[in-house]
């Protein structure tokens, strides 16, 4: 995994944003975000499967996400906002069980 984020929304729900890469391309087998230790199914939203921003993609985030065709295997979910704060991480898991966090 490369990184992940969180956007809140005016619609009431938080959007959770991860980037997964890996050199051989592989898809992963699951991708997750667990909010206050319940799980969430991502989807892939952008580009191909098993791949993510690249190294020499020296751009903000938000311009990697929006141009970069290189860019690719962006892992999206919405759920709805909670009333207060709340603990998240992201877990991918590959072909061969190995568990990136």
């Amino acid at each position: 995994m490369y990184g992940g984020s969180h956007i809140f929304q005016n619609t009431g729900k938080i959007k959770f944003i991860a980037n997964y890469y890996v050199v051989a391309g592989a898809s992963p087998t699951s991708a997750t975000v667990y909010v206050d230790n319940t799980a969430y199914a991502l989807a892939l939203d952008i580009g191909a499967a098993g791949q993510g921003i690249l190294a020499e993609c020296e751009v903000s985030l938000v311009v990697l996400y929006l141009f970069c065709s290189r860019c690719v295997g962006t892992y999206i979910v919405e759920i709805a906002s909670g009333s207060a704060c709340r603990s998240y991480y992201f877990q991918f898991i590959n072909s061969a069980g190995t568990t990136s966090r």
